[in-house]
Protein backbone atom coordinates (compact mmCIF):
# COMPACT_ATOMS: atom_id res chain seq x y z
CA UNK A 1 0.00 0.00 0.00
CA UNK A 2 1.33 3.44 -0.86
CA UNK A 3 1.12 5.89 2.04
CA UNK A 4 1.63 9.65 1.74
CA UNK A 5 1.95 11.85 4.84
CA UNK A 6 1.75 15.62 5.21
CA UNK A 7 4.37 17.06 7.54
CA UNK A 8 4.70 20.50 9.08
CA UNK A 9 5.20 23.33 6.66
CA UNK A 10 3.00 21.71 3.98
CA UNK A 11 5.72 19.19 3.07
CA UNK A 12 4.82 15.71 1.83
CA UNK A 13 6.59 12.37 2.03
CA UNK A 14 5.85 8.97 0.57
CA UNK A 15 6.48 6.45 3.34
CA UNK A 16 8.66 3.65 1.99
CA UNK A 17 9.43 1.62 5.08
CA UNK A 18 10.64 1.64 8.63
CA UNK A 19 13.95 1.83 10.44
CA UNK A 20 14.48 -0.27 13.55
CA UNK A 21 16.38 1.42 16.36
CA UNK A 22 17.63 -0.09 19.59
CA UNK A 23 17.30 2.39 22.44
CA UNK A 24 19.27 1.87 25.66
CA UNK A 25 17.94 3.71 28.67
CA UNK A 26 19.09 2.98 32.23
CA UNK A 27 20.54 -0.35 31.17
CA UNK A 28 17.34 -1.54 29.44
CA UNK A 29 17.12 -2.15 25.73
CA UNK A 30 13.97 -1.47 23.77
CA UNK A 31 13.07 -1.36 20.10
CA UNK A 32 11.68 1.69 18.37
CA UNK A 33 10.54 2.02 14.79
CA UNK A 34 10.90 5.22 12.75
CA UNK A 35 9.19 5.95 9.44
CA UNK A 36 11.42 6.18 6.39
CA UNK A 37 10.27 7.99 3.30
CA UNK A 38 11.10 10.12 0.32
CA UNK A 39 10.08 13.73 -0.21
CA UNK A 40 7.47 14.38 -2.89
CA UNK A 41 6.05 17.66 -4.17
CA UNK A 42 2.46 16.60 -3.52
CA UNK A 43 0.47 13.38 -3.23
CA UNK A 44 -1.00 11.86 -6.37
CA UNK A 45 -4.36 13.22 -7.46
CA UNK A 46 -7.09 10.62 -7.68
CA UNK A 47 -10.59 11.13 -9.08
CA UNK A 48 -12.60 9.70 -6.17
CA UNK A 49 -11.72 10.38 -2.56
CA UNK A 50 -13.18 8.71 0.50
CA UNK A 51 -12.08 10.16 3.81
CA UNK A 52 -12.26 9.80 7.59
CA UNK A 53 -10.60 11.45 10.58
CA UNK A 54 -7.70 9.59 12.17
CA UNK A 55 -6.23 10.34 15.62
CA UNK A 56 -2.74 11.84 15.57
CA UNK A 57 -1.63 9.71 18.53
CA UNK A 58 -0.45 6.36 17.25
CA UNK A 59 -0.30 7.52 13.65
CA UNK A 60 3.17 6.01 13.18
CA UNK A 61 1.95 2.58 14.30
CA UNK A 62 -1.03 2.87 11.98
CA UNK A 63 1.16 3.79 8.99
CA UNK A 64 3.67 1.04 9.77
CA UNK A 65 0.85 -1.50 9.73
CA UNK A 66 -0.62 -0.11 6.48
CA UNK A 67 2.66 -0.19 4.53
CA UNK A 68 2.94 -3.91 5.27
CA UNK A 69 -0.28 -4.49 3.28
CA UNK A 70 0.31 -5.30 -0.39
CA UNK A 71 -3.05 -4.22 -1.75
CA UNK A 72 -2.00 -1.62 -4.31
CA UNK A 73 -4.19 1.09 -2.71
CA UNK A 74 -3.11 4.66 -2.02
CA UNK A 75 -3.75 6.37 1.33
CA UNK A 76 -3.02 10.06 1.92
CA UNK A 77 -2.81 11.37 5.49
CA UNK A 78 -3.35 15.14 5.46
CA UNK A 79 -3.28 17.42 8.48
CA UNK A 80 -6.55 18.96 9.67
CA UNK A 81 -7.02 22.22 11.54
CA UNK A 82 -7.76 20.53 14.87
CA UNK A 83 -4.42 18.69 15.07
CA UNK A 84 -5.74 15.38 13.80
CA UNK A 85 -5.25 13.78 10.42
CA UNK A 86 -7.66 12.95 7.64
CA UNK A 87 -7.09 9.67 5.79
CA UNK A 88 -8.11 9.91 2.14
CA UNK A 89 -8.35 6.89 -0.14
CA UNK A 90 -9.42 6.22 -3.70
CA UNK A 91 -11.89 3.46 -2.86
CA UNK A 92 -14.23 2.38 -0.11
CA UNK A 93 -12.30 -0.90 0.16
CA UNK A 94 -9.10 0.98 1.01
CA UNK A 95 -10.99 3.08 3.56
CA UNK A 96 -12.35 -0.07 5.18
CA UNK A 97 -8.79 -1.41 5.39
CA UNK A 98 -7.73 1.80 7.16
CA UNK A 99 -10.75 1.52 9.48
CA UNK A 100 -9.91 -2.12 10.29
CA UNK A 101 -6.28 -1.25 10.96
CA UNK A 102 -7.31 1.57 13.30
CA UNK A 103 -9.40 -0.92 15.23
CA UNK A 104 -6.45 -3.29 15.51
CA UNK A 105 -3.80 -0.73 16.37
CA UNK A 106 -5.57 1.98 18.36
CA UNK A 107 -8.92 0.80 19.69
CA UNK A 108 -7.70 -2.66 20.72
CA UNK A 109 -4.93 -1.02 22.73
CA UNK A 110 -7.43 1.23 24.54
CA UNK A 111 -6.09 4.45 23.05
CA UNK A 112 -9.38 5.82 21.77
CA UNK A 113 -13.08 5.24 22.20
CA UNK A 114 -14.94 3.33 19.50
CA UNK A 115 -17.53 6.08 19.09
CA UNK A 116 -14.76 8.52 18.18
CA UNK A 117 -13.47 8.62 14.61
CA UNK A 118 -16.51 6.79 13.21
CA UNK A 119 -15.47 3.22 13.97
CA UNK A 120 -18.87 1.78 14.84
CA UNK A 121 -21.44 0.25 12.49
CA UNK A 122 -23.70 3.31 12.76
CA UNK A 123 -21.00 5.52 11.29
CA UNK A 124 -21.00 3.53 8.07
CA UNK A 125 -24.65 4.41 7.62
CA UNK A 126 -24.09 8.06 8.50
CA UNK A 127 -21.96 10.62 6.71
CA UNK A 128 -18.53 9.86 8.23
CA UNK A 129 -17.53 8.23 4.97
CA UNK A 130 -17.52 11.04 2.44
CA UNK A 131 -17.05 10.45 -1.27
CA UNK A 132 -15.92 13.43 -3.30
CA UNK A 133 -15.39 13.61 -6.99
CA UNK A 134 -12.54 15.79 -8.17
CA UNK A 135 -12.26 16.95 -11.74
Amino acid sequence: MEVYLELRGNRWIRVTGRLKQVVVSKGRKSLRYVLVGETVDKPPSIKGWYSMKVPAGGLNKLILKLIEENTGHIVVFGRSEDGEYVAKTESIEALELVRKTIREVLVAKGRTMQRDYGLGEESLKQSNVVGKEEG
